[in-house]
This record gives structure tokens, sequence and C-alpha cells, in this order.
């Protein structure tokens, strides 16, 4: 790890350490590969751009998991009204792009644990638990 990586790690965590960051390491890892994807945006932006993302990824589970009931030709738009209703609440916008929080991220991980458990991949659903539990530590809850 070189004097720029480890400057820009410090520069992530000495933005959020005002904040209480109650991130954990992966969280953080995350934010500082955006910011080197990234450069020319702010630190805020990149942490709120971050929670959009996954947002959508949110989205695309939701997606997933509605088409599996609903795969009959006359029931065609349901999945993606789904999607749409996930993508489009209120509390989903306020949460990710206005607070720049990040409980989209270790939600999509949820939801794509559910969906692999319904299409029977029971080793993808625990990595995608595992990886919405290194995010943040309230899912076991």
């Amino acid at each position: 790890m070189g004097l720029h990586c480890t400057k820009r790690l410090f520069c992530i965590v000495a933005y959020l350490l005002p904040y209480g960051c109650p991130h954990t390491p992966s969280y953080l890892y995350l934010s500082v590969i955006a910011s080197y994807l990234f450069p020319e945006v702010s630190k805020i932006h990149v942490i709120k751009g971050i929670s959009v993302v996954f947002d959508f990824v949110l989205a695309f589970f939701v997606f997933r998991c509605v088409r599996l009931k609903y795969s009959t030709p006359r029931m065609n738009l349901m999945p993606a009204l789904a999607a749409c209703a996930v993508l489009l609440a209120p509390t989903v916008i306020l949460n990710s792009a206005m607070w720049g929080q990040s409980d989209a991220i270790y939600t999509s991980f949820l939801i794509a644990c559910l969906y692999f458990l319904l299409a029977g991949r029971q080793v993808a659903a625990f990595i995608a638990f595992g990886m919405g539990f290194s995010v943040k530590l309230q899912q076991s809850f």
C-alpha cells in the first residue's frame, strides 16, 4: 500500500469521523475504491453515489424475486412495477441520495440472499448474507 493510497484512506476516514463513522472497514474500502475511480468528485458525492448505486442493485434483486413468483405472460409487468416501486420510494430516495446513508447496501445484499434462497442457490445466498453482514452489522437484528 503506497503513501498515496494511505493518504486517500486517511482522507475518507477523516471525513467520516466527525459524523461518528459507524461503518465497518469493508464500507471504508468501498469508499476508497470509489474515490479512486472518481477523483474529481467531492467526498460527500462519492459516499452518496455508493448508496445510490446500491439502490439500483436493490431494485434489480427485487425485480428478480418478484419475477420468480410472477413468471406468467399475463403478469409480465409485475416485476418491473415492483422494482420501480422500490427505486422510487421516498424513503429510499431520501435515505441514499439526500442523507447518504448506507442502508441500501446491506439491504440489497439481504434481498440478494432472499433471491438466492428462493432460487435454490444456498452457497450464493450465504455469500450474499456474509457480504451484507460485512458492510453493516445491523442486519443481524
